[in-house]
């Protein structure tokens, strides 16, 4: 679909003025126009939900195990959960199981804690999916005053883990507030 073009915004903003103009006109002579206006409000309501609603936190994959009916084998469900910001519990869409978001993202990080990843994997997991984002500047100045070191070295690049990455933040923020 893309973009609306300027042509169009210029004809819905018309079309727009025209019916707040004629709000009276539109309410006596048309039977339904106080069906129109409770549709129009509901509308412009779910319009505003969609566009300002809360940011996603990413909550890992599903820990529900689950059992197919037909081969009667048991497997995690492992959809990935999403929770709107400030949410204290999460629904999985596929096996409707509720979670408490803050155990399913310590999960989480307990899952990734030790596997290794290049810095550009591990930055954006950090602010992606942990909620715990690490400046590059910082990074780099972990590396430079070797409070970081990879852990491993595969085919030139260098692998760290994100268990090292908080403890080697964890050191600088002492060393800087003594």
């Amino acid at each position: 679909m893309g973009q609306p073009t300027k042509e169009y915004e210029r004809l819905e903003t018309v079309r727009a003025r025209y019916i707040a103009a004629h709000v009276v006109l539109l309410r006596h002579h048309e039977p339904n126009a106080n069906k129109l206006h409770a549709d129009m409000l509901d509308i412009a309501q779910q319009a505003w939900r969609i566009i300002n609603r809360p940011n996603d936190v990413c909550c890992g994959p599903c820990p529900v195990k689950i059992t197919d009916t037909k081969t009667n084998i048991e497997s995690v469900c492992a959809t990935m959960l999403y929770a709107e910001e400030g949410s204290n519990s999460v629904q999985c869409p596929k096996c409707r199981a509720v979670h408490d978001v803050e155990q399913l993202r310590d999960s989480l990080k307990q899952q990734v804690q030790d596997m290794l990843f290049t810095r550009a994997e591990l930055v954006n997991l950090m602010a992606t999916r942990l909620n715990d984002p690490i400046k590059q500047p910082l990074f780099t100045k972990l590396l430079r005053t070797n409070k970081l070191q990879p852990r491993k070295v595969e085919d030139g690049v260098p692998m760290f883990t994100y268990n090292d990455v908080c403890a080697a933040r964890l050191r600088d923020n002492r060393i800087r507030s003594a």
